[in-house]
Parts: structure tokens; C-alpha cells; sequence
């Protein structure tokens, strides 16, 4: 048969050949990206084995997100330049999406160990531990703010995580200062923060060096964690320790993991003060 010399394929036969439903290859004829190699007098498709390599560039393109417009474009002037220009773009597109991912990825891992440990999490003791250094990319300051003024800033600071390719929300807290603490017994948040591995250029960026630090954690809405303060106040007074600058709070357990806010968990850090600060 002529299938056999010529290597002819029916819509069926190729759309199964490609991985595809024979409904996207009447969809890229419709839009001019890909066309049988003849339609008989009947509306009998035939596609040949030469198409193929075609077809899996034009459909690689499309599941990269390349808009049928360009597609069309680039098929009606196309050239070996004008193909090397095309695959140059979309392979610097795939680069940035695949470090997107990994970042998600990262992301992803990180979180589900930090829930891990926080349902073992003993919320009835104040403990000393020693913290490694970190960064924390800050707000703008949001002490003595209203509470709308408070929200447009965290606006903006996820918008800045977000345009710098930063963790966002995943990692964010808030510091408190010790003044807050010491004259209302709770807490009064001074900046947002997102903790980073290395501190981006140009962007507002707060060191929390290593030290020890009196650590409690906070089971309740983030409202409520005045007793938790009290309790590490307590805590200070007993082992004669003094407060550092500032607090800092983590949630751990929170809106996207449980359902009630009494069940969400905060770890607060405060700074203890090195002897003669």
C-alpha cells in the first residue's frame, strides 16, 4: 500500500504516535501552527512521518507556555537564525521557571520538616537554646501604625520577597522590641520579616546574630500570646538573665495547617543580653 512506501498516518494514528488527543491537532490546523501534510477531497487528514519532528518542537513550544501568535510568527518568516533566536528565548524562559521550581522545591521541604517538629512540640516550658546567625530581609517599620497602614506595608513587603525572588510567606515573622515587651507584657510588632540563606543587595536587611536565646512557644491566635510573654518575663527574672533588643516570632502552625486558631503554634525568641550590653 501507498501507507507503507510513503509512511502515511491517519489523524488517529499520528495524534497516538505524538501523545496527543486528535482534538489538538485539529485545534493547531485551526489556528495555523500545524497542518496535515494532505487533506483529501473527502476531509481525509494525512500527516507523514516528517512531520514529526516538527510537530514535537511546535507542541514542545505550546506546554512551555509560548503564545500560539509567536508560534505563527516565527513559522511564517522561519529561518535556522530565526529558530536559533526563538530557542534562545524559550530555553532563558526554562531556565528561569526551572530555578523558580527548585526554589519552590527548597521551599516545600523546609516547611514540611518545620511542621514535622512543631506537632512534637512541648508548649508548657520556657528553654534556653542557642540560635545560629541569621538574615531577615525587613518591612517598613510598622510600630505605632494603624492596623490598615499595617496591612498596605505587609502588602508591600511580600510584593518586595515576591519581585526578588524570595521565600515570602512561607518564612515570615515579626520582630517586637524589648521596650514593648518590658512596660505592656506583650507583644508590639516593629517590622515583618522573611528569613533568607543570603542577604539579597539592596534590600533592607536585618543580622540577628548567633546567641542564646529564651525560647517558648505560643499555642493560640496571634492576638494572645500576652501570657507567653509574661511567662518568659518569669523566666528571665528566676535565671537573672536580661533581655536583648528584640523578640522574634515564627509561626509554625498556622492558618494553611489548622483550622482553629487556638490550635496554631508561635515560637518566640527572645534575645538574651550578653553580659555588660
Amino acid at each position: 500500500m501507498e501507507k507503507n512506501i510513503k509512511w502515511v498516518f491517519t489523524t488517529g494514528e499520528f495524534a497516538k504516535m505524538c501523545g496527543v488527543s486528535k482534538q489538538t491537532l485539529f485545534y493547531y490546523d485551526e489556528v495555523g501552527i500545524f497542518k496535515p501534510e494532505t487533506v483529501r477531497e473527502n476531509g481525509y487528514r494525512l500527516y507523514t512521518y516528517l512531520q514529526l519532528e516538527a510537530f514535537s518542537v511546535i507542541h514542545t513550544l505550546r506546554e512551555m507556555g509560548t503564545p500560539i501568535k509567536e508560534i505563527k510568527s516565527y513559522l511564517d518568516k522561519r529561518s535556522p537564525d530565526a529558530f536559533i533566536s526563538l530557542f534562545e528565548r524559550q530555553r532563558d524562559a526554562l531556565e528561569e521557571t526551572l530555578q523558580n521550581l527548585h526554589r519552590i522545591h527548597q521551599m516545600m521541604d523546609a516547611k514540611i520538616e518545620l511542621v514535622r517538629r512543631a506537632k512534637e512540640i512541648d508548649c508548657n516550658t520556657v528553654k534556653l537554646e542557642t540560635q545560629p546567625a541569621e538574615f531577615l530581609v525587613l518591612s517598613h517599620s510598622i510600630e505605632n501604625v494603624s492596623d490598615d497602614e499595617s496591612l498596605t506595608i505587609l502588602t508591600e513587603h511580600l510584593n518586595l520577597c515576591s519581585r526578588n525572588k524570595l521565600p515570602c510567606s512561607a518564612f515570615l515573622g515579626t520582630m517586637v522590641k524589648r521596650e514593648a515587651i518590658l512596660n505592656a507584657g506583650c507583644s508590639q510588632y516593629v517590622y515583618f520579616y522573611t528569613k533568607v540563606s543570603v542577604p539579597p543587595a539592596d534590600l533592607p536587611v536585618h543580622y540577628k546574630p548567633a546567641g542564646t536565646f529564651a525560647t517558648a512557644y505560643h499555642r493560640g491566635s496571634y492576638e494572645s500570646t500576652a501570657g507567653t510573654y509574661q511567662k518568659l518575663l518569669a523566666f528571665l527574672n528566676e535565671n537573672e538573665l536580661q533581655m536583648g533588643a528584640y523578640s522574634y516570632e515564627d509561626g509554625l502552625l498556622d492558618e494553611i495547617t489548622n483550622q482553629y486558631s487556638e490550635d496554631y503554634i508561635t515560637k518566640i525568641s527572645v534575645e538574651i543580653a550578653s553580659s555588660g550590653s
